[in-house]
């Protein structure tokens, strides 16, 4: 249970310490935010972050100096009747301290093992993944988080390694975070970065502040034939080239049921999966999301996919479809957030408003910065991998629109990428 431990109550028990044990424990209780005046709330977990990470990597002492100032924090602790006050001389404490000290790089794994063995680390869920960079608003909520998993754990609600524990712990995360409108201040404040990041953004941040209209699983499913098709194909097994790609009479069988994929008439029937776009970029998306996967020289569809209702397909395929970090992905989420602000899907137009953008943001090919040319090649391939998802419709070069389940599809894949974790400053 977190502990409050009164001024007057450290002052006397640094007082009954030896002259350099309390300089050491003074000096960690001001990592912690004692100014020497007011009380401290000290939780188990601030203490293992402190002995397991804080002191190793932040302190600039010696490996005896920390060993030190860790035995001496304890004497304080247990002199104040803190329960977890042996934890600064627990062999998980002197392994990380050593580890740290040589730079092992198994360290940070270990840290993590750790954290997440005592239970008090809160967990990604599926309503929140946590960022490697926090806003305050989402790092004061994942503190409130850590403090109620904490005392769940010492009322008995939660013990590491017991069945179950996985599910009841995602419970206690779920409640903290309803708690105070706690996950729709992270929303906010990750949906307000999402939007100062580039002008185009702005246009349709108030749209996606809330989720998606929902699509029903009929006109999922009709967008979603190509997808549906493959993976149905792929259920016993579909047999790849030596280069791993789908095989030539399976290319052809697509692209009868979708002509438009492919000038039969001007080029003859295809040879090879390159040449489809839309399906080559379909079955790389499928692969990323685990819903194929490649077995020796076959490819085969994972009990996942036959799981997923069309409407939930349509959701999980729109938020892969816009993930990434690469410059193929920043591209992507300009051209869905202009296509869901009303522009026309014409690549010259839109590279135009596009180019700019990238070039502000420092992008580079190889040495030199991306042409507008090369920004509109990325515009049509995020639009080659829209296609096979019924996001856009039309022939390939005019008449192209987005669709109504189109719309529903960037809105969420935009959202999902508004609202996840930040990954850089």
């Amino acid at each position: 249970m977190p502990a409050t431990l009164e001024a007057v109550s450290l002052r006397r028990a640094l007082a009954r310490m030896d002259r350099d044990a309390a300089i050491d424990a003074e000096g960690a209780l001001g990592w912690f935010g004692w100014d020497g005046e007011g009380p401290l709330r000290l939780r188990r977990y601030d203490l293992q972050l402190y002995l397991w990470y804080q002191l190793p990597t932040k302190y600039l002492a010696p490996l005896d100096a920390k060993r030190a100032a860790a035995a001496a924090l304890g004497r304080l602790l247990a002199l104040l009747g803190v329960p977890y006050a042996a934890l600064c001389d627990a062999p998980e404490t002197g392994r990380m301290l050593e580890l740290w000290e040589r730079d092992d790089p198994a360290a940070p794994r270990e840290l993590h093992k750790l954290l997440e063995a005592s239970g008090l680390e809160p967990p990604d869920t599926a309503q929140l993944t946590w960022g490697s960079v926090m806003g305050l608003e989402e790092a004061q909520v994942r503190d409130d988080v850590a403090s109620a998993l904490e005392v769940a754990l010492e009322d008995g609600a939660l013990r590491p390694g017991t069945p179950g524990f996985r599910r009841r712990q995602e419970a206690v995360v779920a409640a903290a975070l309803a708690a105070d409108g706690r996950l729709d201040s992270i929303h906010a404040e990750r949906l307000q970065r999402w939007r100062s990041r580039r002008p185009i953004l702005e246009r349709v941040a108030d749209e996606i502040a809330a989720p998606a209209p929902p699509v029903d699983d009929d006109a999922a499913a009709s967008a979603l034939a190509p997808a549906i098709w493959l993976l149905e194909r792929a259920g016993d097994g579909l047999a790849l080239t030596q280069t791993g790609a789908l095989s030539r009479a399976l290319v052809r069988e697509a692209v009868e049921r979708w002509p438009d994929w492919w000038d039969a008439e001007l080029f003859g029937p295809p040879n090879q999966e390159a040449e489809i776009l839309p399906l080559l970029h379909l079955h790389h998306l499928l692969r990323r999301m685990r819903l194929l996967r490649r077995t020796g020289r076959r490819v085969v569809a994972t009990s996942r996919a036959g799981k997923l209702t069309p409407a939930a397909l349509l959701e999980a395929c729109a938020t892969a479809l816009l993930a990434g970090d690469t410059f193929d992905a920043s591209v992507g989420e300009l051209t869905a957030a202009l296509l869901l602000a009303g522009e026309p899907v014409e690549i010259e137009r839109l590279a135009e408003q596009i180019h700019p953008v990238i070039l502000a943001e420092g992008w580079h090919a190889g040495a030199a910065r991306p042409s507008i040319h090369q920004t509109g090649a990325a515009i049509g391939q995020a639009l080659a991998r829209a296609e096979p998802l019924g996001i856009v419709t039309g022939q390939r070069w005019k008449d192209r629109r987005l669709t109504e389940v189109g719309r529903s599809a960037l809105h969420t894949g935009l959202r999902a990428r508004a609202l996840g974790p930040a990954t850089t400053i």
